[in-house]
């Protein structure tokens, strides 16, 4: 299958789903499970999370609050993270079709690679472009790619901070669920 496919399915999906969420046209709220992948240049950390999330429709617009533990490739044990931000859904009501929207995230890093390290601390600012499919008026899939910026501090055993990695990553998220 080559891309010219794959985007004439997609568009076929996207024009389906949004003809018949206009029939609605009633926003939803949504909880769903989802899985964000942060790619990092080589060398650097690697993360597939696991999170709960919750949408919420307002001003046209939504808004999602996404709390997760990330494990990182390499082996370290799980980490505290999370995400906020907002979603625009230009095609159509809130979550239905395609989405762009910012969001700022951070996560709390245990067992990390050094000795003398702590912990490390990481803060992100990124946007993802995504496709939601709301199936039968009930159920949700959604997928996005984006870019991210992260900043990662390490805590050191004696108290002191150092700046660790920061850089551009990439973002592939997928996510189930149920609207409501």
């Amino acid at each position: 299958m080559n891309i010219r496919n794959v985007t004439l399915a997609a568009l076929a999906a996207a024009t389906l789903a949004g003809s018949s969420a206009r029939a609605e046209e009633k926003p939803k709220a949504v909880v769903a499970v989802d899985a964000p992948w942060r790619l990092r240049p080589s060398g650097e950390f690697s993360w597939i999370g696991f999170g709960l999330e919750w949408e919420f429709p307002f001003a046209g617009m939504s808004g999602f609050v996404n709390p997760s533990l990330e494990n990182p490739i390499d082996g370290n044990p799980l980490n505290i993270g999370g995400d906020i931000g907002v979603r625009f859904y230009p095609l159509s009501v809130v979550p239905r079709v395609f989405y762009i929207g910012p969001y700022l995230g951070g996560t709390w890093i245990n067992g990390t690679r050094g000795t003398q390290i702590g912990v490390q601390i990481e803060a992100r600012v990124g946007v993802l472009l995504g496709l939601s499919l709301l199936l039968a008026d009930v159920f949700l899939v959604s997928a996005a790619v984006g870019g991210e910026y992260y900043n990662i501090h390490e805590l050191l055993q004696d108290g002191s901070f150092n700046q660790a990695n920061q850089n551009l990553g990439t973002v592939v998220r997928a996510s189930v669920g149920f609207a409501f």
